[in-house]
């Protein structure tokens, strides 16, 4: 039997997905991607990076935004094509979702033999050349549908 060790601790207390299901269905069908992908994306970074969720420690300063955790000075000229402000980014949900579907949607199809797993590991790091722990976890995620709370 193997064991896993992950340094990330999952937390689904912090998970922004369960009963918002129809802002990631929303966007999935607009910006043309799996709305799953989006969901299981957004549990991935609400129930792992929920340090923000917790408020600010001294001298930390929050850089990307939930549920999608999207950096907006990395993705700037991206939101502001959908009219979107660093303030809409940080505080619309709608928004947030709407901007991380479109950047997943931007890596889906420049990736040759594109997976939820290739996908994923590079949503959360672009200079990644393998998959990554991030998109194993992010692919676990999307199969077992862990945002449903049944």
């Amino acid at each position: 039997m193997q064991i896993q060790v992950s340094l990330f601790i999952e937390i689904d207390f912090f998970d922004e997905v369960d009963g918002k299901e129809e802002l990631y269905d929303s966007a999935g069908e607009e910006m043309g991607i799996d709305a799953d992908f989006l969901k299981a994306i957004a549990y991935m970074e609400t129930t792992h990076g929920y340090y923000d969720y917790l408020g600010v420690l001294p001298g930390v300063k929050i850089s990307s935004f939930r549920p999608m955790n999207v950096r907006y000075d990395g993705w700037q000229e991206l939101a502001q094509s959908l009219n979107y402000s660093k303030e809409d980014i940080e505080n619309n949900t709608e928004a947030n979702i709407r901007l991380g579907a479109l950047i997943l949607k931007r890596i889906w199809v420049r990736v040759q033999n594109p997976t939820i797993r290739k996908v994923s590991s590079i949503y959360n790091f672009t200079g990644a050349e393998k998959v990554r722990d991030y998109g194993a976890r992010v692919n676990y995620i999307y199969v077992h549908k862990l945002w449903k709370n049944d």
